[in-house]
Order: structure tokens, then sequence, then C-alpha cells
């Protein structure tokens, strides 16, 4: 999905025929804003994009900060030169210790990519998840009519909130396992 699709979705949710007339490029004008709004909250209560970050420690014990775009562990087991482990040790909010040298593949629940004035200008295909697009356009067109007509304004939080409860988070997990030894 691209980013004029979501434009033209929040007019046609507003009932808006003519994008070009003057006040509806004033709405226009926000979508952006409150398209990010909207990624940042999904990110932090649904569905996270799942993080990868690749380190090559050189030290025993390697303290490790995790991106900018770090929201939480996720408790997903990690890859430790091609072999799964739990991660033994978290400290501060975004921050694990690695006790041994290595290379390592850690996952973490992060923020979804901004939609930025380059994805708005070039109109290419956007790298969110698509069932996040589609929910998009209903919490921009939410906000705008807020303003208003509020009675659409309220109508169209409940669409979205609907579509957000209804995000499907996939996330894999590989779970730990026991075996019982008074059997």
């Amino acid at each position: 999905m691209k980013w004029s699709d979501i434009k033209q979705l929040c007019f046609d949710k507003m009932f808006v025929y003519d994008p070009s007339d003057e006040d509806n490029k004033e709405y226009s004008n926000k979508f952006q804003h409150l398209a990010n709004e909207c990624l940042v909250m999904i990110a932090n209560c649904v569905k996270p994009k799942i993080g990868t970050y690749n380190i090559t420690t050189t030290e025993e014990y390697q303290l490790v900060e995790f991106p900018s775009d770090f929201i939480s562990f996720n408790n997903m087991k990690g890859i430790k030169d091609g072999v799964c482990f739990t991660i033994p040790q978290y400290t501060k909010r975004n921050t694990v210790i690695l006790p041994e040298i290595g290379t390592y593949t850690l996952y973490y629940n992060a923020l979804w990519d901004a939609i930025t004035e380059e994805n708005v200008n070039t109109d290419n295909e956007l790298e969110i998840d698509t069932s996040i697009l589609y929910v998009l356009p209903t919490y921009i067109v939410y906000n705008i009519l807020a303003q208003d007509d509020i009675q659409r304004s309220v109508i169209m939080k409940n669409d979205f909130e609907i579509l957000l409860s209804r995000l499907d988070n996939t996330i894999l997990y590989q779970s730990d396992s026991f075996e019982s030894e008074w059997i």
C-alpha cells in the first residue's frame, strides 16, 4: 500500500469528492502526523514490529544497548553462533549483558518506521504491515472530524477501536520445555 492509497481512503471516509479543494488540503496536511501517531500507538499496545539486532561481542559480559526504535523485550529466544539461547540477564530498560564472546541475533519489540516526507512525495510502497496500514485512515479521520463533526468522529473512533482490537499479533514464540523426573 502507498501513501496515496491511505490518503484516498481518508478522503473516502470523510465523503470528500474533491481533495484538491483548498479546505481539504488543510486536512490532508495533518494526515502524515496523525498516521505516525497511530503507528506509535499500535506498536506500543497491540502489534509491535519485531526488531532484529545483530551484534558481535568482543569481550565477556559485554553490556549491549538496543537501537533507538526499541520499545521492550519480547521474550523470544535469541541466536548465538547459530544456536538458540535465552538471554541470561536484562539490565536497565533497553540493555542486556551477554556473557560470552560471539555473534548474536537478538529480537525485540520495536516501533514501526515513521511515514516520512520522502514516503509522501515519492509515493512508494510503505514497508509496514498491510493490516496496520488499513487501520490508519480510520484513526486519521476520527481525529480530523473531532473539530467539525463530533457524531461522525465518535462513529469513526468506535470503528477504529474495533479495527485495532482485531489486529492479529502473529509473533511465534519458541517456548522452553522440561521433562519431569518423577515419571
